[in-house]
């Protein structure tokens, strides 16, 4: 979308949740798009280059060079992209225990 903003789900929000700038508002954010890529694009041999259900999914990768080109990141899955994700869940556990301690503590000095 030259100029726009593409709202479609795509793998790219995982390298963009571990490129939040603070540490609030990547627990925030991050958790959202780690959530929204495993709901819509996680199977189990790796991730989907787009979401199911999109007018421009290509369900079948096949064709001549230029059909396959076309296709290419409009829904294949690519393996490799589990490593990001992984790393993208272990840093939203690490935030959500640190809110979460830090939650518990405020909340034992009030009680004393």
């Amino acid at each position: 979308m030259p100029g726009g903003v593409d709202a479609r789900a795509r793998p790219n929000r995982i390298f963009a949740a571990g490129a939040c700038s603070s540490r609030f508002s990547k627990g925030k954010s991050a958790r959202s798009m780690v959530d929204l890529v495993e709901a819509r694009l996680l199977t189990p041999l790796g991730l989907r280059f787009l979401a199911p259900g999109g007018a421009r999914l290509w369900a079948h990768y096949g064709g001549d060079p230029r059909e396959r080109d076309g296709g290419y990141h409009q829904g294949t899955i690519w393996p490799w992209l589990i490593g990001p994700l992984i790393e993208r869940w272990t840093e939203v556990a690490a935030l959500l225990h640190t809110l979460l301690v830090l939650l518990i503590s405020v909340s034992a000095g009030q009680k004393g």
